[in-house]
């Protein structure tokens, strides 16, 4: 004969729970419920975890094990609860809100997170990320380690750029789809006061195995620090500097792509908002629990109209019948003064324009960057 229950009241003082992870840890449970044709019916739960309060509506299927839950979280210490669910330890410090509504079934932690499916609403203020979330982490991408003449300077920028704490947030927030164990980010938005970022992609939450692209947003604070490193987003404009220029612009157009105005909108605006920010895009694949081997591409955004605009300046400023170089200026200021005093002074104003044009400093900057660095892949 079958075991029914009509109106039980549960009340359990503490709770341990190993998990694959570390111990979960809950206090001072309580709920209504019932138990009729093998389902286990938690009506009113309440439960303390983690210095917050959880609160919702749980149905255990004692012969399938299969779990229905509707789970309401508010003022949840997110590190340590990140830490035991996923292993992901010091990634998300602050306290999270949220809302669950989720499935799962099986016996073995394994088996639990493979049949995981549901929805996930949650949000932060004021909390901070860990390597995951910095700038820092981004300047470790395989593209960018690949060339000697950037791989050379990463100490001293991640150095430059730590201070500015691009981790840090005034809000994160998102909503997660959760499929077969799947995490899809459905977006996931963090926004600072040097950093914004849009997250989409998925994680394997059982391996920690990412698929991300984030878009982003930088201070002009931080982008001023990273130098000539900022600057290389003018990958077309950088076959103008003789020599080097045409294997100047092939390695820098691996740091660089078009982004529609409409796509670069949907990055965050920071907290507070400011303007002159610098975009870019950052692809992460693989585990979360290594940050830095994860990072596989970063680069620099632009519209297609900001660089036609920056490429049509460049044009106008260094025309072919110019001087670029310093030896050629010498020889057409010869030129000049043999062929008069006043066409001399109307090439020197002309001069004069092209040094102060803000494109050809860029990219002189970024020239004398290249070639301090001593890359051999410049040599001819």
């Amino acid at each position: 004969m079958p075991v029914k229950i009509a109106d039980g009241d549960l009340n359990i003082q503490k709770f341990k729970m190993k998990q694959a992870f570390g111990l979960f840890e809950a206090s001072d449970i309580s709920s209504d419920f019932t138990l009729y044709n093998d389902l286990f019916t938690l009506k009113n739960f309440k439960a303390s975890a983690y210095g917050g309060n959880v609160t919702g509506l749980i149905k255990y299927n004692v012969a399938t094990t299969q779990v229905n839950a509707k789970i309401n979280g508010s003022k949840i210490n997110a590190n340590p609860a990140v830490s035991v669910f996923t292993g992901l330890k010091d990634q998300i410090v602050g306290n999270a809100d949220f809302d669950a509504d989720i499935k799962l079934k099986g016996a073995t932690y394994e088996q639990q997170m493979k049949s995981l499916n549901g929805k996930v609403n949650f949000s932060l203020k004021d909390g901070q990320m860990g390597s995951l979330g910095r700038f820092e982490t981004f300047l470790k991408a395989d593209n960018l380690l690949s060339q000697s003449f950037v791989s050379t300077k990463i100490g001293s920028l991640v150095s430059t750029v730590a201070p500015y704490n691009t981790g840090k947030f005034a809000y994160l927030k998102g909503d997660i789809d959760l499929k077969n164990g799947i995490a899809f980010l459905a977006p996931v938005q963090m926004s600072g006061p040097h950093m914004s970022l849009l997250l989409n992609g998925n994680v394997n939450i059982l391996s920690m195995i990412s698929n991300i692209e984030i878009l982003g947003s930088l201070s002009p604070e931080v982008t001023k620090s990273l130098g000539p490193v900022a600057d290389l987003s003018v990958e077309k404009f950088a076959s103008f500097i003789p020599k080097f220029g045409a294997k100047i612009a092939s390695a820098l157009s691996m740091y660089n792509a078009a982004a529609n105005k409409s796509e670069l909108e949907k990055i965050p605006a920071l907290t507070p908002e400011k303007t002159n920010t610098k975009s870019f895009k950052v692809l992460l694949n693989g585990n979360l629990n290594n940050p830095a081997g994860a990072i596989k591409r970063f680069q620099w955004l632009n519209t297609p109209e900001k660089i036609e605009e920056e490429q049509a300046a460049i044009e106008k400023s260094l025309m072919p019948s110019l001087p670029v170089t310093k030896e050629e200026l010498k020889e057409q200021i010869k030129e000049d003064v043999k062929q008069g005093v006043t066409n001399a002074l109307q090439n020197n104003e002309k001069v004069q324009e092209i040094q102060q044009n803000k494109a050809v400093k860029t990219l002189g900057e970024i020239y004398k960057f290249y070639k301090k660095s001593g890359s051999t892949e410049t040599q001819e």
